[in-house]
Parts: C-alpha cells; sequence; structure tokens
C-alpha cells in the first residue's frame, strides 16, 4: 500500500513538472518523441501510426481534463468535434434541416487536408498563449522545438502540425483555427475537427470560403 502510494506523489510530481514547462531542454526532444508503425492502408497506400511515451501522453491526457470542461462554452455551438457529446450527430441534423429548407442557397463542406500536420506551430503557441495560458507551459515545453519521430533504424525530426496521438492535439488545432471559424458569417457554420460546413447564400458563401482559401497555404489545404 506504501509503494503505490509513494508511486502516486512521485507521479502526481512529475507531471506537474511537466505541467510547469520544467522538462530539461537536454532531454525535451527524446521525451517528447514517438514511435512510428507502418500499417497498409486498404487503398494501397500506407498509414502510419505513431506512439508516444507513456509518461508524456499522461501529462497531455492530465492537461487537457483539467481545462477541457472550461473552455468548451468557448467553442460550442461552432465547434462540434471537440468535448461535444453526439457532436458529429448535432452537425448532419443542423445540416440536413438546413437542406431541406434550402431555396436557392448552397452548401458547402470545407476540409482541410491534413491540417493537423501542416498547422504552424508558432501560431499554435500564440493562440495558446492568448486563450488558455495555463497549457502554454507545457505546450511551448513540447512544441517549441522539433521532436523526434523514430521509425526502425530511422529518426526524422516533426517542426509542424500536432503530433498524431496527442491527447492535447484536438484541443490545440480547434484552439488555432477557432478564430477563423468565429470569423465566418454564413447562416450555417459547423466545425468538426478540420471539417467545416458552410451553407448560406452564394455570395456569403463564396466570401468566406475566399476568406478561408487565403488561410490554406499556412495552415493546409481544401
Amino acid at each position: 500500500m506504501a509503494s503505490a502510494y509513494n508511486l502516486l506523489t512521485d507521479l502526481t510530481a512529475f507531471v506537474n513538472t511537466l505541467l510547469d514547462g520544467r522538462c530539461p531542454k537536454t532531454v525535451t526532444p527524446g521525451f517528447f518523441s514517438v514511435r512510428m508503425l507502418r500499417l497498409d492502408n486498404k487503398c494501397g497506400g500506407i498509414r502510419p501510426i505513431v506512439v508516444g511515451f507513456t509518461l508524456s501522453r499522461l501529462a497531455f491526457k492530465c492537461a487537457n481534463s483539467a481545462v477541457l470542461a472550461h473552455v468548451r462554452p468557448d467553442f460550442s455551438p461552432r465547434q462540434l468535434g471537440l468535448a461535444t457529446p453526439g457532436g458529429y450527430e448535432a452537425a448532419v441534423y443542423t445540416t440536413r434541416r438546413f437542406l431541406e429548407k434550402l431555396a436557392s442557397d448552397h452548401v458547402v463542406k470545407l476540409d482541410f487536408s491534413s491540417a493537423f500536420n501542416n498547422i504552424h506551430r508558432g501560431d499554435m503557441l500564440q493562440t495558446v498563449f492568448d486563450r488558455i495560458p495555463e497549457l502554454y507551459a507545457i505546450t511551448c515545453s513540447s512544441y517549441s522545438v522539433p521532436s523526434v519521430l523514430y521509425y526502425g533504424p530511422y529518426s526524422l525530426l516533426s517542426q509542424d502540425g500536432t503530433q498524431q496521438g496527442d491527447p492535447l492535439g484536438p484541443l490545440l488545432f480547434c484552439d488555432t483555427f477557432h478564430p477563423l471559424l468565429s470569423s465566418l458569417t454564413c447562416d450555417v457554420t459547423l466545425g468538426y475537427l478540420d471539417d467545416f460546413t458552410l451553407g448560406g447564400s452564394v455570395e456569403t458563401v463564396a466570401q468566406d470560403v475566399c476568406g478561408s482559401s487565403s488561410l490554406a497555404p499556412r495552415w493546409g489545404s481544401f
């Protein structure tokens, strides 16, 4: 029993050290590194899967759990892919109802291709600092320097985007994209992570698409 208590105490202290951004810089690239696995895609391609270090994932999960409840209202009702039970069903239902009453308006589906991988970390860190400052220390510690992707005997440096499998990844992505999503003026503006659904007059949809397109080279493409 004492051993279990000591382990819990030590893990708590260790996680708090990471949350405070006090991971030594000499070990940061390796500690926040991931190992890549190759899976064959059913379409004939390759699907890379990454597995992060257990202790870093534990810290990310704790950070995510600590802030998700109180930041949820900031994203609702436009971003339904984050901490919204039944969010996908709600997006589908809303779009379907809009389509049922559609006259001359159009609905456009925007999918930011590989946006999780392409998002600039500088933009991501700035929005975390501005909107969720309690996460800045650990986010800066893990994303301000390139992390290492290991695949067999090879290694690559990851310098853009959130890491696949990072429990904080969806929150960091949605936080960075939320100013864009909030600026759109269509009658229907919904996001499910990197899938955006816009509905409204042709003119309004066109304006929003053009505005989003101007950011595509910076944040991804659709």
